[in-house]
């Protein structure tokens, strides 16, 4: 079975990724995150890196990688150097799991023609994801607090009300809750 995971920036999609895997060991996760381009390839506007737009990403990779693990049961995978904004290259071999996992901003559109797929969106309040926008940020970047919510309020939520709601649509199931995820849990029981 193949699950796919979007939602907004820190909203849990790459947690819940691992909840499900540390709970069905035998699964295999793809993060649209290793699909993105390096910063120099990176829409700018007002000085402002636009890394929650799709083009900022080669979605047409993450999908052709998709249908590939799943025809061949493996594909080459690359990873992304968050600590420098570029893309690695493609080494590390990913196997074709009971459940695949693909997870990321915009997964659901990037992946709404794969089979046998349960589509989940995170819908985890903004100010959450803010919160958690700002530890991750101060943590991994030494980015202040001022301009994390600067560019929370002026590019990220923009984004994502024009490219990363929508697909809250096209979801099979909705995560607003931690109560959801555990009923996921439940549930993903049956096809394990």
């Amino acid at each position: 079975m193949n699950i796919i995971i979007a939602g907004m920036t820190c909203s849990g999609k790459t947690t819940l990724s691992r909840t499900i895997n540390e709970e069905f060991p035998n699964s295999t996760i793809i993060c649209e995150d290793d699909y993105m381009k390096d910063r120099v390839n990176i829409p700018v506007r007002r000085n402002y890196y636009l890394m929650d737009l799709p083009s900022a990403y080669y979605l047409d990779e993450f999908s052709s990688d998709a249908e590939k693990l799943l025809e061949e049961g493996f594909i080459l995978y690359p990873k992304y150097d968050v600590a420098n904004n570029r893309r690695l290259s493609k080494e590390k071999v990913k196997t074709k799991g009971q459940f695949n996992i693909f997870e990321g901003l915009h997964a659901i559109d990037a992946l709404k023609d794969l089979r046998d797929s349960l589509k989940i969106f995170i819908d985890t309040p903004p100010s959450t994801c803010l919160e958690r926008r700002i530890r991750r940020d101060k943590s991994l970047y030494g980015t202040n607090e001022d301009e994390i919510r600067k560019y929370f309020e002026e590019v990220i939520m923009s984004i994502y009300k024009t490219h990363i709601q929508e697909q809250r649509c096209q979801a099979d199931v909705i995560i607003e809750k931690k109560g959801d995820a555990k009923c996921l849990l439940k549930k993903l029981q049956t096809f394990y």
